[in-house]
């Protein structure tokens, strides 16, 4: 990592930030949009490569500030195993999958994605394509970490609670100190 790429990025983010801010409106904010298209489902993450450890971050701002629970599959895994299970129960009707692709992925990995569209179309299970901006995979990733911190905030506010307690995680490790 250069001076000029971490410099390139900080400004990157300064640029980015407005735009998914809580002053920007939600007609104008995706990540209000998204945070309120989840507010009703249970998000399923899905990316790869350089995106990976960002949405298991993302995955864990969902849960954990907006105290609502989301899962991760990543791909390719999620290929393999995952989709044979979206045929049943009746609920999976009840996931809404956030699909993380990149121009910056190996050319395969894109492909992928395109694939799985399709498929979730076929199954009748609602999804959002998120075009993570940014030119080089470290801007995407942090573009990433930014998006999801706000997705999770603004689920917190729509799911009505303050983000900051957790309380079951406080539940959790004490009994597990007794």
């Amino acid at each position: 990592l250069t001076e000029q790429e971490l410099t390139d990025t900080i400004a990157f983010l300064r640029d980015l930030i407005p735009a998914y801010g809580p002053e920007t409106p939600e007609s104008d904010n995706s990540a209000k949009q998204l945070a309120r298209t989840l507010s009703t489902k249970v998000p399923v993450l899905s990316s790869s490569e350089h995106l990976q450890g960002i949405a298991h971050v993302m995955r864990n701002q969902l849960n954990e500030n907006g105290k609502h629970m989301s899962a991760l599959l990543p791909v390719p895994e999620m290929n393999h195993h995952a989709m044979e299970g979206l045929a049943h129960p009746g609920s999976v009707k009840d996931l809404h999958f956030l699909l993380f692709p990149s121009s910056l992925y190996f050319e395969r990995t894109q492909k992928r994605y395109e694939v799985i569209e399709l498929i979730l179309e076929k199954q009748g299970i609602s999804f959002d394509r998120v075009d993570v901006p940014g030119a080089t995979p470290l801007q995407q990733a942090f573009a990433l970490l930014l998006i999801g911190g706000y997705v999770g905030f603004y689920l917190a506010m729509l799911n009505g609670i303050d983000p900051s307690p957790i309380p079951w995680v406080d539940l959790f490790k004490s009994e597990l100190g007794k």
